[in-house]
């Protein structure tokens, strides 16, 4: 590794000066390079104001590359502090130090005293690049997906939308395509996109949206005429209507007086609010009781019998209504009855019998 002393560090920097914010590109101040929790897009912009500051060291102090690296990796803290101190070898340092600018061929590229350039600066954030964020064509590929979802709900967040979609479209190659343009007066609010685009078709000399020749301050300026349109056109509604009531109540009776029909009268809203009553007392209780939700019991003691009703159901057998033959009084007493026919014929003998013995009273009546 390339030892630097720290006597470069103490001519280049003020000890005096005490604004030290974290995105001054003044070169009297150590800037403060942190890239935690940060997205790629954020990143990309702390490696671009690295360069800033690199390239206003150069010009202010006229320091050496390697100067500026110790200026800037002074500054480094948390995750790209590690990543310098325990991550990268002595190799690997010694290389970006070391780094001179070469052509697409791998060949050297010298000044006009046959001298190499050094290239420590690209070269160390080109190294950042690659271990923080990879290959930045795959972050680019991703913008285009979520340019293709970004949605304006409200005119409320036209100014968030106008910053995000700028802001992804021009990370993009392709962000002059006619598409891209397109896609932003999609993203709006049905109603204002249908408004801008018809303004835009008045404009235009074939009828058709020229996405070609305008660019997207163009395309901003369209949205924020037909909305500021929008606006004032809302505010004469209502300066309208509230003049129109107006005019209704100076008016008063005059109508009626020269027998003119009178000016209809606007419903008022009923208020469903109940105003207390001043006689009535309010008891307001000091403890409010708690409500348990009791289960139903199961026992069988507890249970009360509902009263059965006699339904409209017909007996065959004898006839009335409330039940069916199955429960029939005068099917029960024939089963009794029906002892077999041995035993239905000695009733029968028995009763012959007694009935001779024992003749009926008003049979012997007769006979006397």
């Amino acid at each position: 590794m390339v030892t630097r002393s720290t006597s470069k560090l103490i001519n280049v920097i003020n000890e005096d000066s005490d604004q030290n914010s974290e995105n001054a590109t003044e070169c009297n101040n150590i800037n403060e390079w942190n890239i935690d929790d940060q997205t790629e897009y954020n990143i990309m912009n702390t490696l671009q104001h690295m360069t800033m500051v690199a390239t206003t060291y150069q010009t202010s102090h006229e320091c050496s590359e390697e100067t500026i690296i110790d200026i800037l990796v002074a500054g480094f803290s948390r995750q790209l502090k590690g990543w310098w101190d325990n991550y990268l070898t002595n190799d690997e340092k010694s290389k970006i130090y070391s780094a001179v600018k070469t052509d697409l061929n791998g060949k050297v590229i010298t000044n006009e005293n046959n001298k190499e350039i050094p290239d420590v600066v690209n070269t160390l954030i080109f190294t950042i690049t690659q271990h923080f964020i990879g290959d930045p064509s795959l972050w680019k590929d991703r913008s285009g997906e979520l340019l293709s979802n970004l949605k304006c709900r409200t005119l409320a967040d036209f100014r968030w939308y106008r910053d995000t979609f700028l802001t992804r479209v021009y990370t993009r190659e392709d962000s002059q395509q006619p598409f891209w343009k397109e896609k932003f007066l999609v993203g709006l609010p049905r109603s204002l996109g249908d408004k801008v685009r018809d303004k835009i078709h008045s404009q235009s000399a074939n009828g058709d949206i020229p996405y070609e020749s305008l660019s997207y301050g163009q395309l901003i300026s369209y949205v924020q005429k037909v909305a500021l349109k929008i606006c004032q056109d809302d505010k004469i509604q209502r300066q309208l209507a509230k003049e129109k009531a107006q005019t209704k109540k100076d008016l008063g009776s005059f109508c009626e007086q020269f027998g003119l029909p009178a000016c209809p009268k606007q419903k008022k809203k009923q208020s469903f609010n109940k105003e207390p009553q001043e006689n009535k007392t309010i008891h307001k209780k000091r403890f409010l009781r708690r409500r348990y939700s009791h289960k139903p019991s199961t026992s069988k003691e507890m249970e009360t019998p509902k009263p059965k009703l006699k339904s409209k159901i017909t007996c065959y057998n004898c006839g009335k209504q409330g039940h069916i033959s199955k429960y029939c009084r005068l099917k029960k007493n024939l089963r009794n009855l029906n002892c077999g026919k041995q035993g239905h014929i000695c009733s029968l003998k028995l009763r012959r019998k007694k009935h001779k013995l024992h003749p009926p009273y008003s049979s012997m009546k007769t006979s006397t």
